[in-house]
């Protein structure tokens, strides 16, 4: 495995992207991803995932091409985390909360919640910068996006004791309240 070679691939692959209705660079919100799993000790296999794991969903790139540059399981954690882009908002995210409730594969849970963990961090410092347009610049409403974030807590409840959970908590409340 090569953490340099996986952001030279996810840098090539998102270099004309750029984060909702900011200038930021898309690869910023892969590398927090990556960061947020390294800083909390998980294997080199999910971290080059967090960097991968938004190309499938986002960019021409397949699963085998995935496979082919980083193995396997590395292509198994980006496809857990990749969205069918044909079906609706609404299937597409009652499809990761369903999935989430039953899925026992930690590492595959880590990565969710940390690609989550830098969403909102994201909409907290849009909801710094431009308050009355932050949502705005999503497929759904404030409430949509209450409702999914709120799910994936619950969803994912039983995994409260790892770090990442008790932050994505704190960072759901933060951005939507009190949810328990």
């Amino acid at each position: 495995m090569n953490i340099t070679k996986a952001i030279e691939f996810a840098t090539i692959k998102h270099q004309y992207q750029t984060r909702k209705g900011t200038s930021i660079p898309y690869i910023v919100h892969p590398f927090e991803t990556a960061l947020l799993l390294a800083q909390n000790g998980y294997s080199e296999e999910v971290v080059i995932s967090a960097l991968l794991h938004d190309t499938i969903e986002d960019t021409p790139t397949t699963k085998e091409d995935i496979e082919a540059e980083f193995g396997s399981r590395v292509a198994e954690l980006v496809l857990f985390n990749t969205e069918e882009k044909k079906d609706s908002w609404e299937v597409r995210k009652q499809h990761t909360i369903d999935t989430l409730f039953i899925e026992t594969d930690l590492e595959k849970i880590v990565l969710v919640l940390a690609d989550k963990i830098a969403n909102l961090r994201t909409m907290i410092q849009g909801a710094q910068t431009n308050p009355q347009q932050l949502w705005s610049f999503f497929k759904r409403p404030f409430e949509s996006q209450k409702w999914y974030y709120t799910k994936i807590l619950h969803a994912l409840q039983r995994f409260n004791e790892i770090a990442l959970y008790v932050e994505y908590q704190r960072l759901v409340t933060i951005v939507f309240g009190e949810v328990f």
